[in-house]
């Protein structure tokens, strides 16, 4: 018992490295959750940070300034992509007064920080931005939840053995191929 422990605290360690995900940044900027795939409007960008939509990918110019500049303030004014809007015209914060927590002044009209937008403009359309992103699988596609439930009677350690069965394998997963997976688990109590 003592072995599948120390190999479960691994996992969870090695998972543990993996857990700044690229959306929990998407708060961290205004609107950060409503920018359009500038390829594809009726889908979302979640990793306006990222070449590709996983953790520990390639930081676009956008991530880069955003690691450098550590506060929207900063950012804001900024011209990550170089196609002549500002970061904070770009995600709706024009005069960069937004704070975390609070709406942007516009919520409408985004376009992203990280990527020189409109691509078809003549500043943009030599980079063939979207015939390159369309290699890259999964970038703004968002995926659904899946939703597992178990349930042990007092005393029975078998919710433990079973967590971490299931904390290894999903661990195991998302270090394999899957970074952007994400879960919980939940232990109600007390339902006699």
């Amino acid at each position: 018992m003592s072995s599948f422990i120390y190999v479960a605290v691994f996992f969870i360690y090695c998972n543990m490295i993996y857990t700044k995900a690229v959306r929990s940044y998407i708060y961290e900027v205004p609107n950060g959750d409503l920018v359009p795939d500038p390829c594809n409007p009726q889908k979302h960008v979640y990793a306006l940070g990222y070449i590709k939509s996983q953790n520990g990918s390639v930081r676009n110019k956008f991530g880069n300034d955003f690691i450098r500049s550590e506060n929207w303030s900063k950012l804001c004014p900024l011209d990550s992509d170089e196609d002549g809007i500002t970061n904070g015209e770009e995600l709706g914060d024009p005069e960069c007064k937004w704070k975390k927590g609070i709406t942007a002044s516009r919520i409408t009209n985004l376009s992203h920080p990280g990527v020189c937008t409109p691509v078809n403009s003549s500043i943009c359309k030599h980079l063939q931005i979207c015939d390159n992103l369309s290699n890259w699988a999964g970038l703004f596609e968002e995926t659904g939840t899946l939703d597992l439930s178990f349930q042990y009677s007092r005393g029975d350690d078998g919710f433990f053995k079973t967590s971490v069965i299931l904390i290894v394998l999903l661990s195991a997963v998302k270090l394999v191929g899957s970074p952007e997976l994400k879960y919980r688990i939940i232990n109600g109590c007390c339902s006699m």
